[in-house]
């Protein structure tokens, strides 16, 4: 059964006045990511690009699965740990949130190590 997946991603920022540019998120994939009952983890992104055009650092990211097809019972978002940038996945909300003080790059690195799993590798739930 193939099954389609949605993300959704936000950043907060460790100072932002008046004057400052927000950060650009550019080159994620524009369609959902294709995953089938058995594959293991599947990256949720490996092109996502971050730009700070003030050079501020960031100090959280938000991924967010799609509320319309989360399963509680089965999916999961999955990160490497680095450059001081830690997380905890809620499966209540299917939120994974990043908290950290760290340069875009950075941010941008660890973004790009976040996996989906659904742990029903038998019959996971027949969303598309």
């Amino acid at each position: 059964m193939l099954r389609s997946l949605c993300t959704y991603l936000v950043l907060a920022f460790s100072s932002v006045s008046l004057f400052s540019q927000a950060p650009v998120l550019s080159n994620m994939e524009n369609t959902a990511v294709s995953y089938s009952e058995g594959d293991g983890a599947v990256s949720v992104t490996s092109s996502l690009t971050i730009v700070e055009p003030n050079g501020d650092n960031i100090t959280a990211a938000t991924v967010l699965l799609d509320a319309l097809t989360y399963d509680d019972t089965e999916d999961q978002l999955s990160y490497t740990a680095q450059y001081g940038i830690s997380g905890t996945f809620d499966n209540v909300t299917g939120r994974l949130v990043l908290t950290g003080d760290a340069t875009a790059l950075q941010y941008q690195t660890v973004l790009r190590s976040v996996t989906y799993t659904n742990t029903d590798g038998v019959n996971p739930s027949p969303f598309t």
